[in-house]
């Protein structure tokens, strides 16, 4: 008698927890079409750190997304932004590493320009700022430009990029 409780218990438990239902799961995409015909997807969750520009601005707005709704989404500390507002999509592929090494590379630029010239003026040598070092620390800091501007990709909305809010929510 008591193992036929059990499983009324079981099973009725088992049907009420299927039976709540569950908040809507939404998401942005930002579907990237390339010129080989294949299509990219990217997502961008409730909690995710986004990078965009709205139209008809030069402001890039950061931030972690805290809700989405049909038509917008809204980052902390902002008001609802709309989906077709938005101009562009940044995305940083960057890690600790891609971003220690370009900032490593534009301070020892700068310090190997400012180190070579204090050491002339000590050594009491002329000039005291060498065209020689010059190049050698705009290159070291160019270089680490240059890598810190490969690390984030721009997707302009448009022909080829499309930004949407996606509802997979059960039922």
């Amino acid at each position: 008698m008591l193992s036929i409780h059990k499983y009324t218990l079981l099973t009725l438990s088992i049907a009420i927890s299927f039976s709540i239902s569950s908040p809507a799961q939404k998401f942005i995409a930002l579907d990237v079409y390339h010129f080989t015909g294949n299509m990219k997807r990217i997502r961008f969750y409730k909690n995710d750190r986004i990078i965009f520009k709205e139209k008809d601005s030069r402001v890039l707005y950061s931030g972690v997304i805290i809700d989405i709704n049909d038509t917008s989404f809204t980052i902390e500390k902002q008001d609802p932004v709309r989906i077709k507002d938005v101009a562009c999509i940044v995305i940083d592929r960057s890690n600790f590493v891609t971003r220690a090494i370009p900032e490593f590379l534009m301070a020892f630029g700068g310090g190997f320009i400012a180190l070579d010239s204090f050491n002339n003026l000590v050594n009491g040598d002329s000039p005291v700022i060498k065209k020689e070092a010059v190049i050698e620390g705009v290159a070291f800091a160019a270089s680490g430009w240059l890598l810190m501007r490969f690390a984030k990709k721009k997707h302009r909305i448009g022909r080829r990029c499309a930004l949407k809010v996606i509802d997979v929510t059960p039922g």
